[in-house]
């Protein structure tokens, strides 16, 4: 089975002409290749979190030393990484 992963960055909402191309081309491919799995995020409404220093501070200690707060300020990092690493295709819809 294929992963896709669809990653919306336009904050424009459904006035986004890259939003509904985007769409479109996903909805596409599913009816072409059913077995896809398709993983959304919006970053464009739900921006992935600044790097802070307890982020940084979390990166470089190793994942044996890490706090239960260190392992907190990680998690979206590592959750987003996740899906891309997971991914075969990527659909990327980006403002111009």
């Amino acid at each position: 089975m294929a992963r896709l992963l669809h990653l919306d960055a336009s904050p424009r909402g459904e006035r986004s002409r890259s939003r509904k191309m985007t769409r479109v081309f996903v909805e596409r491919w599913v009816q072409t290749h059913p077995e896809t799995s398709v993983t959304y995020r919006d970053i464009g409404r739900n921006p992935a979190p600044p790097v802070t220093e307890a982020w940084i501070v979390a990166a470089f200690t190793p994942p044996e030393q890490r706090t239960p707060d260190l392992e907190e300020a990680l998690r979206v990092s590592e959750e987003l990484v996740d899906e891309f690493l997971a991914a075969d295709i990527y659909v990327f819809g980006v403002p111009m």
